[in-house]
């Protein structure tokens, strides 16, 4: 095993003994060398210079390419949530076609731009874009690619999601996406950043249940939802329990835009 320290800077040595061990060791080795290198970053990753951190990076990546893919999926929950991990190691584990692996990083990481997002977001599973939906904070570039190609299960959860912002473009298309979809309709027009066009929109092709579970959740709403005549009647195809899992219903957030 070899013996790793972040204040020993020389990078190629480092490589070069761990190349080694490698190269000798079992999968089961390497995954307790990740293990322990992890360890100690995150024991003191406040604590690290830029410089000890591109270090780990150098060494986290070297190794996780010769371990087995159960293992990278242990390193990405462990690093998905530190404020300082790695650059290189976390954008290559979110880059990863093992939902298991990418996901943790997908949701949580601060080390991913837009750019990354939007181009997971299109070339990946509904699983990782699943986890890009649950981020904290997504900017309109990427609800617009989550709205446009997610499933039901994406579009239902990013459209639920308080941290999502959506341009005028997302909007429309989750309230065409919503037309057949009554738990979709009921969770977008609970957004209170919904305009009022694309609610108008919206409620004259809802279903008369999903318009009284709008007033319900919203009684605001009532004068707007009165003067909207509705379309033809639809037969409800879909609860609401989960729109209310993905959104929580708080009267500060259901003021429509005017």
């Amino acid at each position: 095993t070899p013996i790793f320290h972040p204040d020993r800077m020389d990078t190629a040595a480092l490589i070069d003994e761990l190349n080694d061990a490698v190269a000798q060791g079992t999968v089961g080795q390497r995954a307790k060398i990740i293990h322990r290198i992890t360890d100690l970053f995150t024991a003191a990753s406040t604590d690290y210079s830029d410089e000890h951190i591109a270090l780990f990076d150098d060494v986290l990546m070297r190794i996780a390419e010769t371990i087995e893919i159960s293992a990278r999926a242990a390193l990405a929950r462990r690093l998905a949530q530190e404020p300082r991990a790695p650059l290189k190691i976390s954008r290559y584990l979110a880059a990863h076609d093992a939902a298991d692996v990418a996901a943790p990083l997908l949701e949580h990481s601060h080390q991913l731009d837009n750019d990354i997002l939007v181009d997971t977001a299109r070339s990946k599973s509904q699983q990782h874009l699943l986890a890009i939906s649950k981020r904290r904070s997504l900017d309109e570039v990427v609800t617009d690619v989550l709205v446009e190609r997610g499933d039901k299960t994406v579009v239902l959860s990013t459209a639920g999601n308080p941290g999502a912002r959506f341009s005028d473009r997302g909007f429309a298309t989750l309230t065409t996406r919503s037309e057949d979809d009554d738990e979709l309709a009921a969770c977008v027009g609970l957004r209170g950043d919904i305009p009022r066009a694309h609610l108008m929109r919206l409620l004259a092709r809802a279903s008369h249940d999903v318009r009284q579970k709008l007033e319900r959740a919203n009684p605001t709403l009532a004068p707007v939802i009165a003067s909207t005549p509705a379309g033809a009647p639809r037969v409800a195809r879909y609860q609401f329990d989960r729109c209310d899992q993905y959104f929580a219903l708080r009267p500060e957030t259901h003021r429509v835009p005017l």
